[in-house]
């Protein structure tokens, strides 16, 4: 949900000041980084995979990120899911989180602009 600065739900996100993604399993938001040009980046997980999605400004999603503008990795079990952002001088996108159930391994990607 994006907000006015008088509190309004501000309708030119999404249409309707509220982006839903639903890619028919279970995804987790944990982190959420805006971009300098914008852009926000969405970090989490999915069905037992790491989840970043990247909408431009206006609340849609950025087709010209990942796979229709989302990435996932890590795919092994409900315990890894990613929880933090970062970016890099060069526009490039870190994120980190944890892998796997028993073990708890810290996992780290670097992604292109």
């Amino acid at each position: 949900m994006r907000y006015t600065a008088a509190g309004a739900l501000d309708t030119s996100f999404s249409g309707d000041g509220i982006f839903i993604y639903d890619n028919g399993l279970h995804e987790i938001a944990n982190a959420i980084k805006v971009q300098t040009d914008g852009k926000i980046v969405v970090a989490g997980q999915s069905s037992g995979k790491w989840l970043v999605l990247r909408l431009n400004d206006d609340g849609s999603l950025d087709t010209g990120f990942g796979t229709g503008g989302a990435v996932t990795a890590f795919s092994a079990n409900t315990s890894t899911a990613a929880k933090a952002i970062d970016f890099q001088s060069d526009g490039k996108i870190v994120v980190s989180g944890i892998v796997g159930n028993a073990t708890r391994d810290i996992g780290v990607i670097r992604l292109t602009p």
